[in-house]
C-alpha cells in the first residue's frame, strides 16, 4: 500500500498478510502512517496505489459496505454521541450492522469491557477511560472477524490498558 496526500507520502509500499487469530500492531513514530494505513485497511480512504483484500477479496468502493460488516475498528477518535447513552450508543451500532439480537449483543459487549453499571449515563459524563472502553465495545458490538484498533489503550489506567491486550 502507498498512499500520497499531495506531495507528502504518508505511506510508502507497506505490504503484509495475516492469517485467522493473528495479532499484528504497527509501532512508529507520530506521522510515520500507522493511523493513515488503518484507514485504508478499513476501506475509508483509498490506497494511491496498491490494494487491501480481506478473505481473498479486494476492498473497492463496491465492495467497502460489505467488506466493512466483517471489520471493527477503533479510531483514535472515536467520536461517541455524548448525548445518547451507553447503552444507545452501542445499540446503534448494533442495529446499523444488523444484529438479530441487539440487545444481547450489547449486554456482553457491556460485560466484556465491565462497563455495565454505566449503561445508562450518558457518555458526556464519562472519564475519558471509562468512554475508550465504550469504544472498544462498539468497535466489537458486531462480533467482527477483524479487528483494527488505533490507540486503542489510549487513556486507559495501566490495569486497563493490559485487560486490553489480553483481550
Amino acid at each position: 500500500l502507498t498512499r500520497h496526500f499531495g506531495d507528502r507520502v504518508a505511506v510508502d509500499d507497506v505490504s503484509f498478510e495475516l492469517e485467522a487469530g493473528q495479532v499484528f500492531a504497527l509501532l512508529g513514530p507520530n506521522g510515520a502512517g500507522k493511523t493513515t494505513t488503518l484507514r485504508m485497511l478499513a476501506g475509508l480512504i483509498a490506497p494511491t496505489s496498491g490494494s487491501v483484500k480481506i478473505g481473498g477479496e479486494a476492498m473497492t468502493p463496491r465492495a467497502a459496505p460489505k467488506l466493512r460488516e466483517r471489520l471493527g475498528f477503533l479510531t483514535e477518535a472515536p467520536g461517541l454521541w455524548d448525548n445518547l447513552t451507553v447503552r444507545d450508543n452501542l445499540m446503534v451500532y448494533a442495529q446499523l450492522y444488523g444484529m438479530h439480537d441487539a440487545e444481547k449483543a450489547v449486554s456482553e459487549a457491556l460485560a466484556l469491557f465491565e462497563i455495565a453499571d454505566r449503561r445508562d449515563d450518558r457518555t458526556a459524563r464519562l472519564s475519558k477511560g471509562l468512554k475508550q472502553r465504550v469504544a472498544l465495545a462498539r468497535a466489537i458490538v458486531h462480533r467482527p472477524r477483524i479487528v483494527l484498533l488505533d490507540e486503542p489503550t489510549a487513556g486507559l489506567d495501566p490495569e486497563s490498558a493490559r485487560d486490553v491486550r489480553e483481550l
